[in-house]
């Protein structure tokens, strides 16, 4: 039996040999790092089985070739798991994955969700944020996920209504439309925004935060 709590099974590789290695996990765990595995859509059947059946609240699958099949997978079974936190980081999920999992989303327990790197684009961003304020997530990750002035609009409409203290917005183009954010931010529950973007667009955020 592998008696911990939190497990960290990144970077091996496991592939359709996950369920070997999970295989007798002790019941008390509650973190799962399942990074840089080759994990696709058959790996996901695999997990989503495993995480109904134990009580786990942390679960990374970032770098993982799940896509938008793969997504659907774990969409489908959030609802029944206690998963709080989940990063799927370069995951290849696309738009349609986002879309499948901001259905999901509601139902399900999760306060931390990380969606970097995945090209979701502004579909994808769209179809998550409209469905914070139903939600109990409070850390959202956007990073590198080719957005623009439509995303960013949707973000400014929701986040106010919505319980997301920390928001990482790095390397999109938030040029159009981030006026519109600005101008939101002091009626959000925001104190952490990671925007990495011109000097003139922070000063623009402090005038409107902290005046």
């Amino acid at each position: 039996m592998l008696d911990v709590e939190c497990l960290d099974l990144s970077s091996m590789m496991l592939g359709n040999r996950l369920e070997e290695y999970l295989q007798g996990a002790d019941s008390r765990l509650t973190s799962l790092n399942l990074k840089y595995n080759q994990i696709d859509k058959a790996g996901m059947a695999c997990l989503a089985r495993f995480l109904t059946s134990y009580r786990i609240t942390s679960i990374d699958l970032s770098g993982n070739p799940i896509g938008a099949e793969g997504a659907l997978i774990l969409s489908d079974v959030l609802h029944s798991t206690y998963v709080s936190t989940v990063s799927l980081r370069y995951a290849g999920l696309g738009a349609e994955g986002a879309v499948h999992l901001s259905r999901a989303l509601i139902s399900s327990q999760i306060t931390s969700l990380d969606l970097a790197g995945n090209k979701i684009g502004d579909e994808g961003v769209c179809a998550i944020v409209s469905i914070l304020p139903f939600t109990s997530i409070n850390f959202l990750g956007l990073m590198d996920n080719g957005f623009g002035k439509m995303a960013v609009t949707s973000v400014s409409t929701f986040l106010p209504r919505s319980r997301i203290t920390s928001l990482d917005l790095r390397y999109n183009d938030l040029t159009d439309g981030f006026q519109i954010l600005c101008e939101q931010l002091p009626f959000t529950k925001i104190t952490t925004l990671d925007i990495r973007c011109e000097l003139h667009i922070i000063f623009s955020i402090a005038s409107r935060v902290y005046v």
